[in-house]
């Protein structure tokens, strides 16, 4: 073989090797930045399969149990004009409906879809960030302790919902959850306030 062709096949085997490194080069682009709801949050307002909460109808007397029967489903959206990807956490709570936990840009929100329908905590609702949940729900006070049905919880934040006609207000305790909410509608007033539990976080 001569000089040339012995030049030529070099060269053929730099173009092989340079064809099968562009083809089998790793996707360098850059991840995604990922938006997750802020774990002080949850503490409020994730809680796992095997939680139960029993309620005490204050009108009728009557009480209604609810237990989270689904383990958390973990899923990320997008905004729009947003190339981040946002956490949103669901499961379901029997006869009360499915919760929602979103992070937004700069907080994280519950929402609860079924027989208790709004907007529901704002994400710490402190280091400055706004009261307002949304244009229909905000947080009306804090209390580092309040009273139901003689039980003393500790860290409560209550908020207020005004969707469809209706005013909502929930109680959460942090790691215990919903303690009391009360609905006031065309059709009356009813409260709900918590008897027992059992959570699992």
């Amino acid at each position: 073989m001569t000089f040339k062709q012995t030049s030529n096949s070099i060269k053929g085997w730099v173009r092989i090797f340079c064809l099968c490194s562009i083809l089998f080069l790793p996707d360098c682009k850059k991840p995604e930045e990922k938006i997750y709801v802020q774990d002080a949050f949850k503490e409020w307002t994730l809680f796992q399969y095997g939680s139960y909460w029993i309620y005490l109808n204050e009108k009728n007397s009557r009480s209604d149990s609810a237990y989270l029967y689904s383990y958390p489903l973990t899923l990320f959206y997008k905004l729009p004009g947003d190339g981040k990807l946002y956490e949103l956490i669901i499961f379901q709570v029997l006869n009360i409906g499915e919760f929602k936990l979103a992070a937004e840009k700069d907080k994280s929100i519950m929402l609860i879809l079924g027989k208790v329908r709004g907007y529901a905590l704002a994400s710490l609702v402190t280091s400055g960030l706004s009261d307002q949940v949304s244009t229909t729900c905000w947080v009306v006070n804090r209390y580092d302790s309040l009273v139901v049905n003689n039980h003393m919880f500790l860290d409560v934040i209550h908020t207020r919902d005004t969707f469809s006609n209706s005013i909502t207000d929930y109680y959460f305790a942090k790691k215990i959850g919903l303690i009391k909410y009360a609905i006031k509608n065309e059709l009356g007033d009813t409260t709900w306030s918590l008897l027992r539990y059992h959570v699992v976080q």
